[in-house]
C-alpha cells in the first residue's frame, strides 16, 4: 500500500510517498517515533515489504476482517485521528453502561457520541430491537463474553455450579472461559443434565461454518447471542433480533481488530451491573481512544449507507469474489471438502481421505498453511478452521498455496513416483540423439489419450505447436513443479515464463529463415512432449479437448548450417532439449575408451580463439561413482576475466571431490577469486538469510581466471563424443600434460566448427563428466561474484588444510 506522508519542518511541510509494494502499510502516526520501514503483511519483509520470506507459513488460525480496508481507504469520510495533548488526561465519567432512561450530564460527549453511532446503525440496519435495552461497552466482544458468562451464575437464582452449552463446531473461546470461571463448567452433550442450570450460547451466523443457527435448550437459565457476525455484509438482515443479552464487536464489523471495541445489548439490569463490575475489576472501560475511532468508523457507514459506496454492499461483493474463487479451488479435486456455508471470514473445511483425517491439519502445513483443528472447535481431526478475511496480498498468498495443494491432489501415486525418478528406465534410453528420439517415439501412444491425434513434428505448425502448448500450460501441475524445482531437474524448464510473450518471439524468428524456423518447430516438439508426459497430471489429459500433439524429431537440426540459424531460435532448441541428454544410454561412447584419431606426424595442433572476457554457460553435470549417481544434474558456470572470478552453481552438489569439502546434500556454489577457492551452501536455519561458507583452497588461482582455457593442455587429436543434447559431435582432444600435471587425464573436447567446448572429462576416480550447451557471451553482474557477508567465508572447510590442487577436478585448475 502506498501512504503518503507529511511531516512538518517549521512552516514547511514535506510530503513522502513510502511504497509497500502492495504487501504492507506505512504507519505514519508512528514516524514521529522514528519509525522508518514498512509494517509488512505475511511472509513479506524488508523495509518496503519487498522480499517473499522463505520457509514461511500463513498464520490462518486469527479471525481477522482486514480485507474491508479497501472500502475505508477509498469512502469520502474523515476517518484521521488527531489527539492533542490535552485529549482527556482524566477518567471518563461513566464510559460501559447507557441504559434506556440514562442522564446525558453523567456522560461525557465521546461516551453520548458513541452510545448514538451505535444505536443509529442499528436502527438503519433493523438487526437487533434494542427497545428497553442497556447498551454495555466493552474491549471487544470477548471480553463481553467473559463479562456475561461471569454475571449469570451471580443472579439471585444462581445455581452453586452452572453448565455451558454451545452447539458444535463453535467458538473455543466459550470452552476456555467457562473452564476459567469456577461456577461454570462446559458441556458438549446435555444428557442428563438439568436445562435450569445451563446458560447456552448461540453464535448466528456460527463461527466457524457460518451457518444459521437457533437455540436447541428448552427451558435454559440464560442465553447469550453472539452476533458479532450477524450484518448484511456477511448474511441477509430478515429480522431484528430481541434476545435478552446479544453481542457485537468493531472489528468483525469492519476490519478495526487493534482498537478492541465491543458492545452488549443486555435486558436485565442486575446482569448490567455485574457485567459492568466485572469489567471495572479487569480494565475499566475502553479506551477513549477506542471509543473515538469507534465514532468515527460507525457514522461512516452508517452516512453511506445505501449510498454508491455503502460499506454492507461494497464488502460483500469483496466476500462473494473470494468465496467464488476458493469454491473454483476445492472443486478441481474430491480429497478436501468445503463443509461450512459461504459468506462468512472462514473455511471450514473437511479432509476426506483417511489419511488425512487423522490429522487435517498436516496437509496444508505442507504447503505452508497453518491451520487450528477441528478439534478445538467441537469437531474432529477431519476439519480445520481457515480465516480467510486478511488483506489482499496474505489471500492472494493463500489461494496459491491451495491451488498447489489442490493440485497435489489431483496427481496419483504413480505420477509422484515418476516426477520423483531423475533416471529415466533402460527401456526409455539409446546411445545417440536419433536414435533415443525414434525409441521414445515409439512409447508415446501409450501416454496419449483417444482424443489427442499424434502427427509427425514437421506436419505441424510453429502456430499449431503454439495453440497445444497454450492448452497444456492452463492444466499443469504445480505439486510436479514443486517436485522438479526441488531437485533442479531440467524437466522444471517445460514452460516458458511468460508463454504469451515467448509465442511472439517463436513466431517471429522461425520467419527469418527455413532453417530457424525448423530449429524453433523442433524445440516446440521436444517441449509440448516433454509438457504433456512429464507436466499434466493424468485426470486433467482425459478431460482437456482434442489436442494435436507432436512426436519428437528424428532429423538431427544439429546438421543443419548454424550460420543461417537464429540465435534465439537457437535458444529454443537449446532451452527445449535440457533433459534429453536424460535418455542418452550409458554405454554411449566413453571418454576413456573412445577412438581417438592423433594428429598427422608433424601436424600442428588447431588454433583455438581464448575465452571471451565475458561469459555464462549452463551444463549438465553427470557423476557415477560408488558414493553418487548425478544424471544431466543442472549447473551453470558464470565467468569474468575482469573481475576475475569464476563462480559454477550445481543444483546437487558433487560429494567428496575434494576431501576437504563438507558432504552436502543440497544445492552449492563454488567462487573462484584471484587469492583462492570458496564453497557456498544454503542454510537450513530459517532465522538466518546468510548462506554457508567456507574457503576450501587458499593458492593463487590466477591461472584458473585467465583468457587462455588450454595452457598446459597437450592436443590428443580428432573423436566422437557427444554434446549437451546428446548429439554425436567430432571434436578436439586436449588433455593436461607433462606442463599442467593437475588432475591428471583431464580432457577437453572442443567442436572446431564452432570452437565451443561440449564436454569435459575428469580423470583418475572421480567419475565427473561435463556436458556443455554453447557459451553466452553477455556481460555478468558484479554480484554473482561477491562472497556472502557472513564471518564463515573467512574460515577455511577444514583448518590447516593446504591448498590439494592436484586433487581439483575442474577445468584448466
Amino acid at each position: 500500500m502506498l501512504r503518503v506522508i507529511v511531516i512538518a519542518l517549521g512552516c514547511l511541510a514535506v510530503t513522502h510517498a513510502i511504497d509497500c509494494n502492495h504487501h504492507g502499510v506505512y504507519y505514519q502516526e508512528e514516524a514521529s517515533l522514528g519509525v522508518t520501514a514498512c509494517a509488512c503483511y505475511q511472509c513479506y519483509g524488508g523495509d518496503q515489504c519487498q522480499t517473499l520470506l522463505p520457509n514461511c507459513s500463513l498464520e490462518t488460525r486469527v479471525a481477522e476482517a482486514a480485507m474491508f480496508e479497501t472500502w475505508f481507504d477509498q469512502v469520502q469520510a474523515d476517518l484521521s485521528i488527531t489527539i492533542g495533548p490535552d485529549y482527556h488526561l482524566s477518567y471518563l465519567k461513566a464510559p460501559r453502561t447507557f441504559p434506556p432512561n440514562a442522564d446525558p450530564s453523567q456522560y461525557d460527549e465521546i461516551s453520548l457520541l458513541l452510545n448514538a453511532s451505535i444505536h443509529r446503525l442499528h436502527s438503519l440496519v433493523k438487526n437487533v430491537d434494542t427497545t428497553g435495552m442497556t447498551l454495555v461497552l466493552g474491549a471487544g466482544g470477548v471480553q463481553l463474553i467473559d463479562a456475561a458468562l461471569y454475571a449469570l451464575t451471580q443472579r439471585d437464582n444462581k445455581q452453586t455450579y452452572m453448565h455451558v452449552y454451545t452447539q458444535s463446531p463453535f467458538y473455543p473461546h466459550f470452552e476456555q472461559a467457562s473452564g476459567i470461571n469456577p461456577l461454570t463448567n462446559f458441556t458438549r452433550v446435555m444428557d442428563g443434565i438439568n436445562p435450569s442450570s445451563v446458560i447456552e450460547i448461540l453464535t448466528t451466523p456460527n463461527n466457524p461454518d457460518n451457518r444459521a443457527k437457533e437455540p436447541v435448550v428448552k427451558g435454559s437459565s440464560a442465553q447469550i447471542t453472539d452476533l458479532v457476525y450477524d450484518w448484511p455484509h456477511y448474511t441477509p438482515t430478515t429480522s431484528a433480533r430481541a434476545d435478552d443479552l446479544m453481542i457485537f464487536s468493531l472489528s468483525k464489523l469492519s476490519g478495526y481488530a487493534a482498537s478492541r471495541l465491543g458492545w452488549a445489548f443486555v435486558r436485565d439490569p442486575d446482569v448490567v451491573a455485574t457485567m459492568s463490575k466485572y469489567m471495572f475489576l479487569q480494565s475499566t472501560a475502553p479506551a477513549v481512544e477506542s471509543q473515538l475511532r469507534g465514532v468515527k468508523v460507525l457514522n461512516a457507514i452508517a452516512d453511506n449507507y445505501h449510498g454508491d459506496m455503502d460499506f454492507f454492499t461494497t464488502t460483500h461483493t469483496l466476500l462473494t469474489e473470494r468465496w467464488r474463487r476458493l469454491r473454483s479451488i476445492f472443486s478441481s479435486q474430491k480429497r478436501f471438502e468445503l463443509a461450512g456455508e459461504d459468506g462468512g471470514l472462514f473455511m471450514w473445511v473437511q479432509c476426506l481421505h483417511a489419511d488425512d483425517q487423522k490429522d487435517c491439519a498436516a496437509p496444508f502445513g505442507t504447503v505452508g498453511i497453518t491451520t487450528e483443528t477441528g478439534v478445538a472447535y467441537g469437531s474432529d481431526t477431519s476439519h480445520v478452521r481457515i480465516c480467510m478475511g486478511h488483506h489482499n496480498s496474505t489471500f492472494e498468498l493463500l489461494t496459491a498455496r491451495l491451488q498447489q495443494l489442490m493440485t497435489q491432489s489431483s496427481l496419483t501415486a504413480v505420477e509422484l513416483r515418476r516426477a520423483s525418478t531423475l533416471i529415466p528406465r533402460e527401456s526409455h534410453q539409446a546411445p545417440a540423439y536419433v536414435a533415443m528420439t525414434t525409441k521414445l517415439n515409439t512409447h508415446l501412444p501409450k501416454y496419449t489419450y483417444d482424443r489427442h491425434q499424434l502427427h509427425d513434428c514437421e506436419a505441424l505448425t510453429v502456430e499449431e505447436l503454439h495453440a497445444t502448448e497454450a492448452e497444456l500450460a492452463a492444466k499443469q501441475s504445480a505439486r510436479l513443479q514443486q517436485v522438479y524445482t526441488k531437485v533442479a531437474d531440467p524437466r522444471r524448464l517445460a514452460f516458458p515464463p511468460n508463454l504469451e510473450r515467448q509465442h511472439a518471439l517463436e513466431v517471429a524468428v522461425a520467419a527469418t529463415s527455413s532453417e530457424s524456423h525448423q530449429t524453433v518447430q523442433s524445440g516446440l516438439c521436444h517441449r509440448i512432449v516433454m509438457q504433456y508426459v512429464h507436466q499434466v497430471p493424468a485426470r486433467h489429459l482425459k478431460e482437456m479437448p482434442p489436442l494435436n500433439l507432436p512426436r519428437l524429431p528424428v532429423e538431427d537440426v544439429q546438421r543443419l548450417n548454424p550460420q543461417a540459424i537464429h540465435p534465439t531460435a537457437q535458444a529454443v532448441l537449446d532451452n527445449a532439449t535440457q533433459c534429453v541428454k536424460c535418455h542418452i544410454a550409458d554405454d554411449s561412447p566413453v571418454v576413456d575408451t573412445m577412438v581417438i584419431q592423433p594428429p598427422a606426424p608433424g601436424q600442428s595442433p588447431p588454433i583455438v580463439p581464448p575465452w571471451p572476457a565475458e561469459f555464462d554457460v549452463r551444463f549438465g553435470l553427470f557423476i557415477n561413482t560408488s558414493e553418487q549417481v548425478l544424471r544431466n544434474s543442472s549447473s551453470h558456470m558464470y565467468f569474468s576475466h575482469d573481475f576475475p572470478s569464476m563462480h559454477i552453481q550445481h543444483s546437487q552438489c558433487p560429494k567428496h571431490f575434494l576431501p576437504q569439502i563438507p558432504d552436502i546434500e543440497s544445492a552449492c556454489n563454488l567462487t573462484f577469486h584471484h587469492d583462492g577457492l570458496w564453497i557456498i551452501w544454503p542454510n537450513e536455519d530459517t532465522n538466518t538469510a546468510q548462506p554457508h561458507c567456507c574457503q576450501v583452497i587458499k593458492a593463487n588461482m590466477t591461472a584458473n581466471l585467465g583468457l587462455n582455457e588450454l595452457g598446459g593442455f597437450d592436443y590428443l587429436g580428432m573423436t566422437n563424443t557427444t554434446d549437451f543434447s546428446g548429439h554425436v559431435v567430432e571434436a578436439e582432444v586436449w588433455t593436461n600434460g607433462p606442463k599442467f600435471p593437475i588432475s591428471p587425464g583431464f580432457r577437453i573436447m572442443i567442436d572446431p566448427s564452432s570452437n565451443e567446448d561440449v564436454h569435459y572429462h575428469n580423470g583418475g576416480s572421480f567419475g565427473l563428466e561435463w556436458w556443455l550447451q554453447p557459451r553466452n557471451i553477455a556481460t555478468q553482474p558484479v554480484s554473482l561474484f561477491q562472497l556472502p557477508d557472513t564471518p564463515e567465508c573467512e574460515a577455511m572447510c577444514q583448518p590447516g588444510t593446504e591448498a590439494i590442487l592436484n586433487h581439483l577436478p575442474l577445468p584448466r585448475v
